[in-house]
């Protein structure tokens, strides 16, 4: 299967751990493998090598607010254009925590994209409406004042080939009662590598 993982950067910290350890586990199951990122900012990482990572910096962070509706209507032009790009229908489109609302266009792009039928994995990590009231006023503010979408819907898309993956039972528990079916929920707990250390006291 090839499989498209999208996030908005490859720094150092949590996600690219998560998405170098997918990426192993992806091949080893004979997967074709490639990335869109905002920004590479970790071009020595070793699971990386020989895996096609494309950079498109319109789906890095992005403060909807602090701009016009008119810059927010062309990054989403300029989004929409690069998934065209690189989608295709063979794809599976893994995507790391959207619904944390780091860059709203994307949001809007990606469920522009599953309502053609493309099949989209949000893998969330975070949710915006958890704590993260900034991020929701930028997602409202360009999704819903400006783009003219359903915020709701667009966060939470009902397509029979849009899945969910879920870090903990609590928030497998949350979108179930949101009316999530549970066909296409998945309870995908962040994997732990077990190293062997040398007990240095002996």
């Amino acid at each position: 299967m090839k499989i498209l993982i999208i996030h908005n950067h490859l720094r150092t910290g949590g996600v690219t751990s998560i998405i170098s350890s997918q990426i192993r586990s992806l091949q080893d199951s004979g997967h074709e493998i490639s990335l869109l990122v905002g920004e590479n900012a970790s071009r020595n990482l070793e699971v990386l090598k020989g895996i096609p990572v494309f950079v498109e910096p319109a789906l890095k962070y992005l403060s909807a607010a602090s701009e016009s509706p008119e810059t927010i209507k062309k990054l989403y032009k300029k989004v929409l254009l690069c998934f065209e790009k690189h989608f295709s229908k063979a794809h599976l489109i893994h995507i790391h925590n959207l619904n944390l609302g780091k860059n709203a266009i994307v949001n809007a792009a990606i469920y522009e994209m599953a309502k053609k039928g493309t099949r989209i994995l949000n893998h969330c990590h975070d949710f915006a409406e958890d704590l993260r009231y900034d991020n929701y006023c930028n997602l409202r503010y360009a999704i819903e004042d400006v783009l003219n979408y359903q915020l709701q819907e667009v966060l939470y898309p009902a397509f029979s080939t849009y899945f969910y993956a879920v870090l903990t039972s609590r928030d497998q528990k949350i979108l179930e009662q949101s009316g999530i079916n549970k066909n296409n929920l998945f309870l995908l707990s962040n994997p732990v590598e077990v190293t062997t250390f040398k007990d240095t006291n002996q």
